[in-house]
């Protein structure tokens, strides 16, 4: 739980313009792990899940800051 929060209140201190870079970054990760898993038939199941929900928090942390 320590490491989620941790996650949550570094990319809470951003601004949008950098949750926007983050979101690309973790975006392109993510498609980088599944052209890979396609090739190898294997995948990261923990590293795909992670990069997903950084890109949800990263996304509510948009919404919460443009009202």
């Amino acid at each position: 739980m320590a490491i989620k929060k941790k996650e949550f209140d570094k990319l809470s201190s951003m601004k949008n313009s950098k949750l926007v870079e983050e979101i690309r970054k973790a975006k392109k990760e993510l498609m980088e792990i599944r052209f890979d898993s396609a090739r190898s038939g294997t995948a990261p199941a923990g590293k795909i899940r992670s990069l997903k929900k950084k890109i949800a928090r990263a996304r509510t942390l948009i919404g919460r800051n443009s009202k």
